[in-house]
């Protein structure tokens, strides 16, 4: 097909070795019915079969395994992208109807850095599964209201190329976990938007050990790049190390419950998630603390191994 002159939004999907979940979310991105979109999508398992691509849709197709993996994949991206916005999505995460243009829109109605999604649940047959969800995602569950917020989801997130694109050599650290991206983006003067309009559904894990190894791996990531990227000293990541593991789960916990009480109708799938809400809290935790003092350790490979690789159902 004839490339789109001026591309309006760039969908970035990165794959790993679950080739149907993956397939499964190129379709519904080839299925968008958004004006201007391209799609690249970033196949770090050449040896594996290949994806088959939708004929309709204007896509750039990278088969390579980057020695640096998910992080340096999702900086390429950007350079990849024609579009002015680039929108991320999970290999378990896929867009619904509508997604492209919500994204669209809510970036044109303000100067915003980036741009979160809501989130369905793709896989609400076990309970596991949507306690995962609650754990994970209640703050941006659907429904979901069009409006500012300083948090956003991570990796599912769009975001302003001009504005990634100055951050240089350090994108990688900043995108993989990118709840370090928005702190530094908050940090820099830029605004976050969440589009409760612009709707996915995500896989959850439906094992509890899933959770957990996975949560715990990617919250000591993001403590390793948080302190390395803002060059805290030892007497700070000492001081966090020993705080967060008290002060994190009940942080989250709160700003949960009173983001849920302005959706009412959520409160009670999110009660009876409350056991494996808090479990996961703690266990994450711990990684955060381990990340300030000892580093990430072999939290990338582990964070990699359960974001691409593993099965979720």
């Amino acid at each position: 097909m004839n490339p789109t002159a001026h591309p309006r939004i760039s969908a970035v999907l990165v794959v790993g070795r679950q080739r149907s979940r993956a397939q499964h979310v190129l379709n519904q991105i080839g299925r968008q019915s958004c004006a201007g979109l391209e799609a690249i999508v970033i196949d770090l398992c050449p040896d594996q079969p290949p994806l088959t691509l939708p004929v309709d849709l204007e896509l750039k197709h990278v088969r390579e395994a980057f020695p640096g993996g998910l992080e340096e994949a999702r900086a390429r991206a950007v350079a990849f992208a024609r579009a002015p916005y680039i929108a991320y999505l999970e290999d378990h995460c896929a867009p619904e109807p509508g997604w492209g243009e919500a994204i669209i829109r809510a970036f044109d109605s303000g100067r915003w850095a980036a741009v979160g999604y809501s989130f369905i649940n793709a896989n609400p047959e076990s309970w596991v599964s949507r306690a995962s969800m609650m754990a994970d995602y209640a703050l941006w569950a659907a429904p979901h209201p069009d409006i500012e917020m300083e948090l956003l989801p991570g990796n599912n997130v769009a975001y302003r190329r001009e504005i990634l694109l100055g951050y240089g050599d350090r994108l990688p650290g900043l995108l993989s976990p990118d709840f370090v991206m928005h702190e530094r983006l908050r940090k820099d003067g830029h605004r976050l938007f969440l589009a409760g309009s612009a709707l996915a559904s995500h896989q959850n894990p439906e094992e509890l050990g899933f959770l957990l190894a996975a949560n715990h791996a990617y919250c000591r990531l993001i403590a390793h790049h948080r302190a390395q990227g803002q060059e805290w000293g030892a007497g700070r990541r000492w001081l966090y190390t020993i705080g967060v593991p008290l002060g994190a789960p009940v942080i989250k916990l709160a700003r949960n419950l009173a983001a849920l009480a302005r959706r009412p109708v959520l409160l009670p799938a999110y009660f009876a998630s409350t056991p494996v809400i808090l479990i996961a809290f703690f266990w994450s935790a711990v990684g955060e603390a381990l990340g300030y003092t000892f580093g990430p350790g072999l939290a990338k490979e582990e964070f990699e191994e359960y974001e691409l690789n593993r099965s979720r159902v």
